[in-house]
């Protein structure tokens, strides 16, 4: 939620993804859009930047490499 503060300062759209994209986020964070990680390819192809914040175990463990970030 602090990433979402500090980057709606610059007017960025904030495109989000969780395993459970209909659970309630924190308050302060208010993405424009919010995917499922089975659409991490389409919301990827929306995407400037990308920032990782999730933990390294075995249901993240490989989700981005070289080709899915070309």
């Amino acid at each position: 939620s602090a990433l979402c503060r500090r980057l709606s300062g610059f007017d960025c759209r904030i495109i989000a993804l969780r395993q459970n994209p209909d659970k309630q986020l924190p308050e302060a964070c208010k993405p424009d859009k919010v995917y499922a990680i089975s659409q991490l390819s389409e919301a990827l192809a929306q995407a400037d930047f990308v920032v990782l914040a999730l933990p390294e175990n075995d249901s993240t463990r490989g989700l981005f490499d070289k080709a899915r970030l070309q």
